[in-house]
């Protein structure tokens, strides 16, 4: 399944995420989407919603997607109940799942009542469980402990800012590759004048992931075209990196470590491995490779194809894998 170039809106109804994927043992694409969970309510269930959840799934990867948690409901009376807290990003339970380009953010806390505080802001992502979480060049930020509204002096504490990177047990594996961890901010609240804080977030809990030395390597480009037509490819990485595409109709997904990185595109032929396809260029000293692509003309009868693209680069220091992303290919026609 290949989701490009979607936005998913959470409501507030029995469901606690606005886009769930569970028990999928099939591969799962998400490319240019944006998920947006919902924001808390007076007259539902009050507390922020998550944006995404994968459970028991094998094969998910994101490139270039936004997931914001919803924000936790706020009163400017400070009458707001206790259950405003603020929903989360991502979580992932039981799965595997590949990052490129993403930007995951807990949603904000809301403001507390007489009795309970501020909330605190949602966690960016939370693994529990996984078979392996990877992300490259990609940002999660927790979400920022709430308010405390206009009741300053009867706010017990300051809402807790939200984490960005949560490892709930010990059976994770989760490799990181040049991605930005930032905790949320904290809250002050007032207690018979006396000053509350909230905790900061942390951009790590629960346990060091493991980080990649080098840098990420990227690619950009255009999600639809027509067959025929020329499209830029922009590829961003260190000057002197020999740059490679891989190129095809089938999808695969393995992490390789050596690689630094997950194998979304596969290579075409399947003894072949890097260094057998096409070089693209070497990037110049700006830092920035741009070439022109000539999208595929489709078999007659065909009215719409799916690619799979992933760049790597090659250095001295090894090989990295770069950015992945789908390309659809429409009939002229369209």
């Amino acid at each position: 399944v290949v989701l490009a170039g979607l936005q998913f809106v959470g409501t507030l109804s029995s469901f606690q995420m606005a886009l769930a994927i569970e028990s999928s043992a099939g591969s799962i694409r998400l490319v240019a989407c944006a998920v947006a969970g919902a924001n808390g309510s007076s007259t539902v269930s009050f507390s922020g919603r998550r944006a995404v959840q994968v459970t028991n799934a094998g094969e998910v990867a994101f490139a270039a997607c936004m997931m914001l948690g919803g924000n936790g409901y706020s009163d400017q009376f400070c009458q707001s109940p206790a259950s405003t807290v603020a929903g989360g990003g991502l979580v992932s339970q039981s799965s595997s799942i590949a990052l490129y380009d993403c930007g995951v953010r807990g949603g904000r806390g809301g403001t507390g009542d007489t009795l309970v505080g501020a909330r605190p802001g949602g966690d960016a992502v939370d693994v529990q469980l996984s078979n392996f979480l990877f992300a490259s060049r990609s940002l999660f930020q927790g979400g920022n402990g709430g308010p405390t509204g206009i009741c300053l002096l009867d706010d017990p504490a300051g809402g807790d800012g939200g984490d960005g990177l949560v490892m709930s047990n010990d059976t994770f594996s989760v490799h990181l590759l040049d991605d930005d961890l930032v905790g949320g901010t904290a809250t002050t609240g007032f207690t018979l004048g006396n000053t509350v804080s909230g905790t900061p977030g942390q951009p790590v809990a629960g346990g060091p992931p493991f980080q990649y030395v080098v840098t990420s390597f990227e690619l950009a480009m255009p999600v639809v075209a027509r067959e025929g037509t020329f499209l830029t490819l922009t590829f961003t990485g260190n000057p002197g990196d020999q740059v490679f595409l891989n190129d095809g109709l089938e999808t695969t997904f393995a992490l390789v470590p050596s690689w630094r990185g997950v194998v979304i595109a596969p290579f075409p032929n399947a003894n072949a491995g890097p260094m057998r396809e096409r070089r693209w260029g070497v990037i110049p000293a700006s830092g920035v490779l741009k070439q022109v692509y000539r999208a595929p003309v489709l078999p007659a009868g065909v009215d719409a194809q799916t690619r799979f693209l992933q760049a790597y680069r090659v250095r001295a220091n090894g090989i990295t894998l770069g950015s992945f992303t789908t390309l659809t290919v429409l009939d002229s026609s369209f």
